[in-house]
């Protein structure tokens, strides 16, 4: 997943033009959620997977925000990888 990640995030950085903050928030959250799946390989996560990750968060008490950021990260970056 970390080779996926890197290239994200360049495509991010140089065709997108984020912000260095937006980066490194999106990088935490692949992060994060590269340590929920654990064993589970990226090409098996379905949306059971992330609703399960989702369930996750608003058990951690995580706010409103935090969860729908982490969510735009995770669907820009599913996005990316079909499109690659």
């Amino acid at each position: 997943m970390d080779w996926h990640v890197e290239k994200f995030l360049v495509y991010l950085k140089v065709e997108k033009n984020y912000s260095v903050h937006t980066l490194t928030g999106y990088s935490n959250d692949l992060k994060e959620f590269h340590r929920f799946l654990g064993s589970i390989a990226l090409k098996d996560v379905d949306r059971d997977v992330l609703r399960r990750y989702l369930a996750q968060l608003n058990t951690n008490g995580l706010s409103k925000r935090t969860v729908s950021r982490r969510m735009a990260a995770l669907r820009t970056f599913f996005r990316f990888l079909a499109r690659e």
